[in-house]
């Protein structure tokens, strides 16, 4: 399953994206580039002088373990292709890629990311949740796969032009969107509008 998040700052993408980790099934990584905080998710701690090298290590060490998320804290490319390596490599992993424009844009497509959002659901076994604040800055594949998209309140109107490519019903229901309120759609119903999420 890959899932979008979409949305400006402070509007519940965070809080949404927490909720996805609580409620795994599997182990997680997250990509976490601005080191976003997520309150009440404990991970697990290594070193990070040579991050991709530490996650590899810590893996190989102990293995991925469903109670404790790995929190990556890089902005890197290539520590970012290390994580799907990873998830590909061990199958039956949560990837959370926040900001996922830092690694995979319209202009600049990751490979490894690419094939994991193509074949994550079954040859991978892979969860993929990704967040981005303006929908304009994420790839054409990585659009082109995502299953269920949840989108936050945005302004610029090029982004919500660009949304009506997804779903002509998007600009009007984004209007009627109120703070942390989000629009689910995953493409075989017509999207709605939901409450905030509570966790």
């Amino acid at each position: 399953m890959t899932r979008t998040i979409i949305g400006m700052q402070r509007q519940g993408k965070t809080e949404l994206t927490k909720y996805f980790i609580r409620r795994r099934r599997r182990p997680v990584i997250i990509v976490n580039p601005l080191d976003e905080k997520y309150p009440g998710i404990k991970f697990a701690e290594y070193g990070i002088v040579k991050p991709h090298l530490e996650l590899v290590r810590y893996i190989n060490r102990r293995g991925l373990q469903i109670s404790i998320p790995l929190n990556f804290v890089t902005g890197q490319k290539e520590h970012f292709r290390v994580a799907c390596e990873i998830v590909k490599r061990c199958k039956d992993v949560m990837l959370v890629a926040d900001e996922i424009d830092m690694f995979d844009s319209p202009n600049n497509t990751d490979p490894t990311f690419m094939k994991l959002i193509q074949y994550g659901d079954g040859h991978y076994q892979a969860d993929i949740v990704t967040t981005s604040r303006r929908p304009k800055n994420i790839s054409v594949h990585l659009r082109s796969q995502t299953q269920e998209w949840y989108i936050f309140r945005i302004q610029e109107p090029a982004d919500v032009d660009y949304l009506k490519k997804i779903h002509k019903d998007f600009p009007a229901l984004i209007e009627r969107l109120e703070m942390y309120h989000y629009i689910y759609y995953d493409t075989f119903n017509p999207p709605e509008i939901r409450e905030p999420i509570e966790i």
